[in-house]
């Protein structure tokens, strides 16, 4: 009878060592795609509520800027809007479909006028009922989320 004699470089397959290390990597591989599947769900539920506000207000100036100069809706000074009785559909709709827990909508109007010829604007009334103006009308809108986070965006 022949015997075979295998050399310890013949040897074939993996080791107990070589297991575990492998499946340690593909465990800490697979728990970082988890976090991170994780860390994209939340950032996508925060950039829908951002724009669903962002399209809130983007709604909220282009019917402004249809009401016309002198409407009262565009007298100087601030109004804070919140989801309250007696608060405009606008601000509720938004808080509901957005999703989040409070929702304030803040809008200051405020005019700028020139003198005749001059080269700048500055704040505040006209002199003369020549001189040109114009109203600059800014909105802010402040929300709380889920976490009770805190969020703006004008």
């Amino acid at each position: 009878m022949k015997r075979v004699y295998r050399s310890p470089t013949a040897n074939r397959g993996f080791s107990l060592l070589e297991v575990l290390i492998a499946v340690v990597v593909l465990a800490t591989g697979l728990l970082a795609l988890a976090a991170l599947q994780a860390s994209l769900a939340r950032a996508s539920s925060e950039a829908k509520v951002s724009s669903r506000v962002a399209a809130m207000l983007t709604t909220r100036m282009d019917e402004l800027r249809s009401l016309g100069y002198g409407n009262p809706a565009l007298d100087t000074g601030t109004t804070n809007l919140s989801c309250a009785s007696g608060s405009p559909a606008w601000v509720c709709n938004a808080r509901n479909e957005a999703g989040v827990g409070a929702l304030t909508v803040t809008q200051t109007t405020a005019v700028w006028s020139s003198a005749v010829g001059a080269g700048s604007f500055a704040q505040g009334a006209r002199a003369n009922t020549g001189d040109p103006e114009f109203k600059r009308v800014t909105l802010s809108a402040t929300w709380t989320d889920a976490p009770n986070s805190n969020h703006s965006l004008s």
